[in-house]
């Protein structure tokens, strides 16, 4: 083994919950631990993203009907973060990955369709990880771009809803349904019409967790339309107008779309999408699966979140409980590829002493393994709740004790890292 120090480059493209739990966990354990094996061995991280803040989003629906929350609490500044990480292995460059060059290893960053001032360069790589998430189609429920977008979203339609007194919501998964059980708590007096777009509300959950929903909302007085897609929108002094896929139009004073996001994949190669743009992976361990023309396509490639291709291989329910085992198995999955390429002694009596071997050891894969696996919580207003722990029902009371404040005491942990252990 030379003297010569060399630099493993690893990008992370995205800002937000994977990008920063897979930056905190090689930053606190794992880049720490290679270079136990190889102390020539340097780590620099450069993380792409277009904005300069994190959002908690699982609390959105609860900044719906507060003033400020969303400002305040919610969109935090990245520097919050970055103050943890040692200082000199992480630098932050703005913008998003427009192309992936597989061959030469590298991503060129510019402004893509964002409209910012920035100017195209070329970042490389030895390593990878694609933490891109999803833009949804409101900025209320994820950052576009910019995050005066979203705080502006939010302060328009705090000020539309004492007003309001027909509100139409377009989507029937747990966003959708949260924030209309948020408004009825705090404007109860206003009529509400919900198109689930499917033939039910919350998909993902049990038959009977989707019939409890479906009750409480009709409790609160919630009209539910079924298999009916909001296509399209217009707004005017009027309202807001929607084009239904049945053909028909409606109007009402707000319009609230809580649709699902489209994944941030354009940058990659159609073939290592599945059909809804997500990105495949070819194990649990959520290395990038590629075209399959070859292994150094995809070599230290990994991938976590919401761009995440939901398969049998490789699970991915777009939940935070999901995202933390992506993160810890992904980052071993790099942990075990980078040790391959050091000469590691191998293991005996007199390497297992602090002093001659310094005890340092191989790194292991760690398995995909979600706790508590198959879990959706969703709180309906502040009285109702429905939802399911290891594919359990579990009652109203325990969701909204559990997720009654929308997880807000999680926030500092994740900024702080303290989420991801060893």
């Amino acid at each position: 083994m030379s003297g010569t120090t060399t630099t493993h480059e690893i990008v992370v493209l995205g800002g937000n919950f994977g990008a920063l739990g897979i930056v905190q966990s090689l930053t606190k354990f794992t880049i720490p631990s290679l270079q136990k094996l190889d102390k020539t061995k340097a780590f620099h991280i450069t993380v792409v993203t277009p904005n300069d803040s994190f959002y908690f989003k699982p609390a959105a629906p609860r900044a719906v009907i507060e003033p400020g929350l969303a400002e305040k609490k919610l969109i935090r500044p990245l520097t919050e973060a970055f103050k943890h990480f040692p200082e000199g292995q992480v630098k932050l460059v703005k913008g998003v990955a427009i192309a992936l060059d597989a061959a030469k290893r590298t991503v060129t960053v510019g402004a893509g369709k964002t409209g910012l001032d920035i100017p195209e360069q070329t970042v490389p790589y030895d390593s990878l990880f694609i933490a891109t998430g999803t833009t949804s189609a409101s900025p209320l429920w994820s950052i576009h771009d910019d995050q005066s977008l979203t705080a502006k979203a939010f302060k328009e339609l705090q000020e539309a809803l004492p007003k309001a007194k027909t509100i139409i919501v377009a989507g029937g998964g747990p966003v959708g349904v949260e924030t209309v059980g948020e408004i009825l708590t705090n404007f109860p007096n206003v009529e509400i019409t919900l198109y689930s777009g499917a033939a039910d509300v919350l998909g993902r959950t049990k038959p009977e967790v989707r019939a409890r929903a479906q009750a409480y909302l009709e409790k609160i007085k919630v009209k539910v339309v079924h298999n009916v897609k909001v296509v399209g929108h217009e707004t005017s002094e009027a309202g807001t107008t929607v084009a239904l896929s049945n053909g028909e139009k409606q109007t009402a004073d707000v319009f609230i779309d809580a649709t699902g996001g489209v994944p941030n994949s354009q940058f990659l190669p159609a073939s290592w999408l599945d059909s809804t743009g997500r990105v495949l992976t070819r194990d649990t361990n959520w290395r990038v699966k590629g075209s399959g023309a070859s292994d150094d396509e995809v070599k230290g490639l990994y991938v976590v979140g919401d761009v995440v291709a939901d398969t049998d291989i490789s699970p991915s329910n777009n939940s935070i409980i999901y995202l933390k085992s992506q993160v810890t198995s992904a980052v071993a999955s790099f942990a075990v590829d980078v040790a391959k390429t050091i000469d590691v002694p191998k293991p005996g009596f007199l390497s297992s002493l602090p002093i001659i071997g310094g005890g340092s050891k191989a790194p292991v894969q760690k398995p995909f393994a979600p706790m508590p696996k198959d879990t959706h919580l969703v709180p309906i207003g502040k009285a109702f709740g429905v939802g399911q722990i290891f594919g359990w029902t579990i009652p109203s009371f325990l969701v909204t004790a559990a997720k009654g404040d929308f997880l807000q005491n999680m926030i500092e942990p994740y900024l702080a890292g303290h989420e991801y252990k060893a």
